[in-house]
């Protein structure tokens, strides 16, 4: 038996996730933040809640970072995150409208690239200065 996924469920597959569009804020009293608007595979904003994986890399799409933010990360404004690997790698599940926000803190100058993984296995990454 096949249990069919709910509509509007982060799971459910019409309208998956294909990428994002992210606005990287600047820096301001050691915290970035990142506006993300997740889109399916055609380019169009996703409606409805949905789930993506993301974690912060020493290098472009690379593997985790050796240590975490020195404030860790956490989601902003909108959405929810799940840890996973707390500091290292999360589940992000985003507002009705596609959205979530998430805010990196680092005291040191340091870069992390903010890799997403989507459901398809393919992954985009953005870098996070610190100075």
């Amino acid at each position: 038996m096949r249990r069919l996924k709910a509509k509007g469920s982060p799971f459910y597959a019409a309208g998956a996730v294909g990428g994002a569009d992210i606005a990287v804020g600047p820096e301001l009293t050691n915290k970035i933040t990142c506006q993300v608007q997740l889109t399916d595979s055609n380019g169009y904003n996703c409606e409805g809640c949905r789930m993506v994986s993301a974690y912060l890399s020493d290098t472009e799409g690379g593997k985790l970072c050796a240590t975490q933010p020195s404030g860790g990360w956490s989601v902003g404004v909108k959405g929810n995150m799940v840890s996973l690997l707390i500091g290292k790698y999360s589940q992000f599940i985003s507002e009705l409208d596609g959205t979530f926000d998430i805010e990196v803190t680092e005291a040191a100058a340091k870069t992390f690239h903010l890799v997403f993984v989507f459901p398809s296995g393919e992954t985009m990454s953005t870098p996070l200065v610190f100075a």
